[in-house]
Order: structure tokens, then sequence, then C-alpha cells
């Protein structure tokens, strides 16, 4: 048996060292999506050069996506303000110039000095998707007020108070 486990261990020790060879040119590596503020690639972004914004350099966005993002966030309010029934957008609302602004270039901040909230982190168990859609279509957003837009969905599983805080998986 003692043989069996010393065997093993030099065959982890040796996939551990193949596949850790301190090759660290990044050659290998490639980003396929990045998603510092969730639905931004998916919601600001055509189609058509998605994969180019998520396999981009955020210091680049601006430069690159800005004016793109700021026309489809305008054509978003424009398509929801034609549903009858839709929420009215806030007064004053914001421009869809901040807007983008704030989310591009698509990383995450933290200022620890102030609240952990959007735009400034998240918390664990804060909605992903309600602050970034009230401040889209300018309904209900964090920073101009108004009546609150949702999409919906919320947190079905409570958090844990012990590491890793996360629920545990839900069964199939």
């Amino acid at each position: 048996m003692n043989r069996i486990s010393t065997l093993a261990s030099v065959f982890a020790l040796g996939v551990t060292l193949a596949a850790c060879s301190g090759d660290s040119d990044g050659k290998d590596y490639v980003q396929r999506d990045r998603m510092g503020v969730s639905a931004v690639a998916t919601g600001l972004i055509a189609v058509e050069r998605r994969d180019d914004f998520n396999a981009g350099d955020p210091t680049l966005d601006r430069s690159e996506f800005f004016d793109e993002m700021v026309a489809r966030v305008e054509a978003l309010r424009a398509a929801v303000a034609a549903v009858p029934g839709f929420p009215p957008e806030d007064s004053p609302g914001v421009p869809a110039e901040t807007v983008v602004g704030l989310v591009n270039p698509d990383v995450m901040t933290i200022d620890l000095s102030a609240p952990t909230v959007f735009p400034n982190g998240r918390g664990l168990t804060d909605d992903t998707i309600d602050p970034i859609l009230g401040l889209v279509l300018n309904r209900g957003n964090v920073l101009g007020g108004g009546p609150g837009i949702s999409d919906g969905v919320s947190n079905d599983s409570p958090t844990i108070g012990q590491f890793p805080y996360a629920a545990p998986p839900q069964a199939q």
C-alpha cells in the first residue's frame, strides 16, 4: 500500500510540474470574456462586435466602443418609451453619455471609503442586473430615483454566514 501511495504522489507531482511549467509569457492564454459590469456586453455591444469587445483591452473601451454604447442606450430608451404602460423615464434623467461613462471601461472599481453598492463594487447578495437596467433605461436608476424597474429575478437561495458565503448548489 505504501508503494502505491508513493507512486501516486510522484505521479501527482509530475502532473503538477508539467501543468505549471513556469511559462509566464501568457502566449497560451486567450481572454474570451470579461464582465466587470453584468450585461454591458450583452446589452450595449452589437452582436457582431461582442467577441472583439470581450477579448479586448478595457483601456481601449472608450476609444473603440463609447459612441456605439451611447447610441445603443438611446435606442433602448426609445424602444421602451414606445411600449404602452411602461414606466416613464426619471426626471431629471441621467444622460446616455453619463451612463456609458459609468460602465466604460467595463471594469468593476471599488473605493473602500465609500459604500459598496453599484457603481462602487457590489455585495454578494446585490442584484447584478437591476442597477444597470435602471440606468440604461433611465427608470428607477440608482442615480436618478424614480419608480424603479427590475428584471423580476431575485436570489432564491440564502447565503451562508461563513466561507464560502455563497449558497450551496441547488439540485436539478
